[in-house]
């Protein structure tokens, strides 16, 4: 699945396994083939995934909205 990171200097993609992050609603698990959906991120929270490497990486994101389909996720942060 395609995770692209949105920043605003710059855009960062990424192949990944899974995505964790925690949204205005609760904590959500994000995999290939997920339900589209449009979220807002709690602030000051952190993102976390698994690249097709099986890399575990994340980031502490100020705030940010997640848009959701089945085969590509993107995060548009606010922050560098």
């Amino acid at each position: 699945m395609e995770f692209a990171i949105i920043r605003p200097t710059k855009t960062i993609t990424h192949q990944v396994n899974w995505i964790e992050l925690e949204s205005n609603k609760g904590n959500l698990v994000i995999m290939p083939g997920h339900a589209p959906t449009f979220l807002l991120t709690k602030p000051q929270s952190t993102v976390t995934w698994e690249s097709t490497a099986n890399a575990i990486e994340s980031l502490t994101i100020g705030s940010g909205i997640v848009h959701v389909d089945r085969t590509k996720t993107t995060l548009i942060i606010d922050k560098e």
